[in-house]
């Protein structure tokens, strides 16, 4: 699998000479900008894709957050450090995505064309997650490109954005995709289109307002490449205004999730539908002593399914975080309120600590508590049997799920080493009833144990400032261990990825080559079986002459056998070929 990072750079601004300044709103990016407390607690890592011919799943087999997904193409969910998915938040622009129906937010209803920045937090709104940052327009110029993607499997992909400032204090992005395949990456029969716009105003009262649109069809594969078992047709739709001032932000959405599956060889068709309605409002209060800030959220969730029913969902939640740097030490307390379903009251406390020892190297540690309810579908047995590859029999018995978490770490800004412990008091756990279902239950008791460490380093080997000339040589590695015997189904006991990029960059042109590698280890599937571990070679290379981009890439280059889906090959070794050009007005 393809993948490069790099840290967030206005790569093509800088050769833009321009008498014009168009001015960007501070509410362009919803939240605040982390105070020192939090920048050394709290370490986020910006990562961003070179080139747009990966999607999430890619993009998260390099990072602390493994993305375990049901085949190319299919709904996709993230697991981190041996915890369920439902237990990683998934932010757009800030505003929180959710699905009540299945207790997480399926990636494949986004794509990464229109991405800008995907930041991995330790701490947001007191829950680990990921936060995706949408283009906007930065440019002091109009700019736009067009880029036409091609590679194995049959797979075309059509792209183009625009960006307008109209005036200093009103501009707007356009982007579209469409991207169709007729083999086996991602998954026999896809087809995707996608729209999204960014219009933002800067005066009197900022304001920024967004709309995503993603339309796609995939199958879900039979016994080998060439069969399929059924399709779905995805739809999802996001629409987000946001407004404020430096200290006070107030966001309000609506999203909603189309899922109609047809075709099933073992059920008939059937469709979900999820609409979510939310607000969001943030404050910031800064002094000499002190950060404090809160977030007040609240969500309504109106479900219609066909094998599941009708279900409201809503929930208010209050958190509030302070935090103090004392000379070399840090603190920082925050809690979490929530009303669920107007009868579930949660309280959720978090503490940190962290002493700078030399350098901006930090020692650090913290304690939190955690909950998960279960989903709709954990709780709720379905009409009929329709799931692709394992039957969920819902249980009504369930209860909710409590952990605290323990972490001590030693970090700087790109690097850091952290053993963690989670102890769970009625963890949901997954049991297989026989050989085509499965049932969720609580653990009395579950421990989890583990060491995570991660490095990236930039290398510069020159670098003119006044020619606009570069090289260097990026490193980075990942990886994750577990040390207690059982881990969650489909989660592997360890996985790791190491990747190595050479660039150089001047005016006219740039040049560069990543090297990339992904091991997953072995870990079981919901029957108790063992799927065998993984390892796979990835390279790009790209060249950029002026305005024009080209990229070939190799995925799997040594073509090795792995399975996202047990028993399922996934792709043999494949390729892509990517042409580029921007436009300048």
């Amino acid at each position: 699998m393809l993948l490069v990072f790099i840290i967030l750079v206005d790569i093509d601004s800088s050769f833009v000479d321009s008498s014009t300044t168009y001015e960007i709103p501070s509410i362009i990016c919803f939240g605040f900008d982390p105070s020192p407390a939090e920048r050394a607690l709290h370490i986020t890592q910006d990562i961003m894709p070179e080139y747009y011919e990966l999607d999430f799943a890619d993009i998260f087999l390099n990072t602390p957050y493994l993305a375990m997904d049901l085949g190319r193409g299919q709904p996709f969910t993230m697991y981190k450090r041996d915890q369920s998915t439902k237990a990683t938040k998934i932010f757009l622009n800030n505003h929180i995505l959710s699905n009540q129906l299945f207790g997480y937010f399926a990636l494949n209803s986004l794509n990464v064309h229109i991405t800008e920045r995907i930041s991995l937090m330790n701490d947001h709104m007191h829950a680990a997650g990921i936060n995706i940052s949408t283009k906007i327009n930065r440019y002091d110029r109009p700019f736009s490109f067009i880029q036409f993607t091609t590679g194995s499997f049959g797979s075309r992909r059509y792209s183009a954005d625009l960006s307008r400032p109209l005036t200093t204090n009103l501009g707007f992005y356009l982007s579209g995709l469409h991207w169709n395949t007729t083999g086996h990456r991602p998954n026999t029969h896809y087809e995707l289109s996608s729209f999204y716009t960014n219009i933002y105003w800067n005066k009197f009262l900022p304001a920024r307002c967004d709309v995503v649109y993603f339309s796609g069809t995939s199958g879900f594969p039979g016994s080998d490449q060439d069969t399929l078992r059924g399709t779905v047709a995805n739809e999802f739709i996001d629409a987000s205004f946001c407004t404020g001032n430096e200290h006070h932000k107030l966001a309000v959405y609506f999203n909603t999730s189309n899922q109609k599956y047809s075709n099933l060889s073992i059920a008939l068709p059937f469709e979900n539908i999820v609409e979510n309605y939310g607000f969001d409002f943030a404050n910031q209060y800064l002094n000499k002593r002190f950060v404090v800030r809160y977030r007040l959220a609240g969500a309504l969730s109106k479900i219609q399914s066909s094998p599941y029913g009708s279900h409201t969902t809503n929930s208010l939640s209050l958190w509030i975080e302070i935090s103090k740097m004392l000379n070399r030490l840090i603190f920082s307390g925050s809690n979490l309120l929530e009303l669920s379903n107007t009868e579930d009251f949660f309280t959720m406390p978090k503490f940190n600590l962290g002493v700078d020892v030399f350098d901006s190297t930090f020692i650090w540690g913290s304690v939190s508590k955690h909950y998960r309810q279960p989903s709709i579908a954990e709780t709720y047995t379905p009409d009929s049997i329709f799931a692709p590859y394992y039957t969920l029999i819902g249980n009504e018995d369930l209860k909710t799920e409590y952990y605290w978490a323990q972490e001590i770490s030693v970090r700087k800004r790109t690097s850091s080493i952290t053993l963690y412990r989670y102890d769970y008091d009625d963890r949901i756990t997954v049991y297989a009833d026989s050989d085509s279902h499965y049932s969720p239950r609580n653990a009395d008791s579950y421990q989890t144990i583990g060491i995570e460490s991660s490095l990236m380093q930039r290398i510069c080997l020159s670098q003119d400032v006044d020619k606009e000339t570069a090289t260097h040589i990026i490193v980075g590695y990942w990886g994750n261990y577990i040390f207690q015997e059982d881990t969650l189904p489909l989660m592997p006991k360890s996985h790791s990825s190491i990747y190595a990029a050479f660039e150089k960059r001047t005016r006219k042109f740039t040049f560069g080559l990543t090297l990339s590698e992904q091991f997953i280890g072995y870990r079981q599937d919901f029957l108790g079986d063992k799927i065998e571990p993984s390892r796979i070679f990835s390279a790009l290379g790209y060249v950029r002459l002026l305005d024009l981009h080209l990229a070939f890439g190799c995925n799997n280059i040594l073509d090795e056998n792995y399975f996202s889906v047990p028993t399922y090959n996934m792709p043999s070794r494949n390729y892509n070929f990517s042409v580029r050009w921007n436009f300048w007005d």
